[in-house]
């Protein structure tokens, strides 16, 4: 009777290890089938930017965000997300705050919000250089 068993047990361990082979290789490409587009930031002089009042949008496909910029002469003063679409990235809106303390579109994006971030800054250059 152990002999069977063994028999039989040898089977359903090369299925096992043949269907988490598949499963794996499944998750890597369903993973790889899902990478969100790069989205490039561009460079901005900040000190440069006119006083005024600028919109900008970005459309990142999954996530959307339009923003309204106030500036005085050579200085961001204000930063108000008025539309974010989003899944999860909510937390990123806290990126403006980053920009207008820094002056600057090149901050650090926030952890775990990287892709909303980045749409959020696209919107934010998108405003200050009229795209």
């Amino acid at each position: 009777m152990s002999m069977l068993n063994a028999t039989r047990r040898a089977p359903s361990r090369r299925r096992n290890r043949a269907a988490g082979v598949f499963l794996a290789a499944f998750a890597a490409l369903a993973a790889s089938a899902c990478q969100l587009p790069t989205i490039d930031i561009g460079f901005v002089d900040f000190s440069l930017v006119e006083a005024g009042s600028y919109d900008g949008y970005w459309d990142g496909d999954m996530v959307k965000a339009r923003v309204a910029v106030e500036a005085e002469d050579g200085y961001v003063s204000s930063i108000r997300i008025v539309e974010h679409k989003t899944g999860l990235g909510e937390p990123a809106e806290a990126i403006v705050d980053r920009v207008v303390q820094r002056q600057s579109l090149q901050v650090d994006t926030v952890s775990g919000a990287t892709y909303s971030s980045r749409v959020i800054l696209r919107a934010i250059e998108n405003a200050l250089t009229g795209r």
